[in-house]
């Protein structure tokens, strides 16, 4: 990420450019530990990036350059297996899980000049399941 972000900060600030990272709820509170691992180094990662998107957010804002994240739920795809959406979805509010598509909206919007005065966010997009 620091490599990344040393070759692409120069073109950011002269586009005036956009980011939108892909973060996880992981990031705002530990996991329970599993039989395997307590996960650790993976809630420990993804808060770092939670934190890496606010101070980017403050770094580059006054070049006119955005940073913010989607925190999504659980989505619909190959990651969780299908005949687990049925029990996922009678926990979740919206009574569904989120659509790859649900997300890329969101990215779209962050990025759009109709999310011009966000930046410094992490926008949980996850059907109501996780609310900051």
């Amino acid at each position: 990420m620091i490599t990344t972000k040393k070759a692409r900060i120069p073109a950011l600030r002269l586009a005036r450019g956009k980011v939108a990272m892909i973060a996880s709820r992981t990031g705002y509170a530990a996991l329970n530990a599993s039989p395997s691992s307590t996960k650790v180094h993976y809630a420990a990662s993804k808060a770092a990036l939670l934190s890496l998107i606010k101070s980017l957010a403050i770094e580059l804002a006054p070049d006119g350059v955005r940073v913010n994240a989607i925190v999504p739920g659980s989505i619909e795809g190959n990651v969780i297996p299908q005949e687990r959406w049925p029990e996922l979805a009678a926990r979740i509010p919206l009574g569904r899980l989120d659509t790859p598509k649900e997300i890329t909206d969101a990215v779209r919007y962050l990025c759009s000049n109709d999310a011009r005065y966000i930046t410094g966010h992490a926008m949980d997009v996850n059907s109501g399941t996780w609310m900051s």
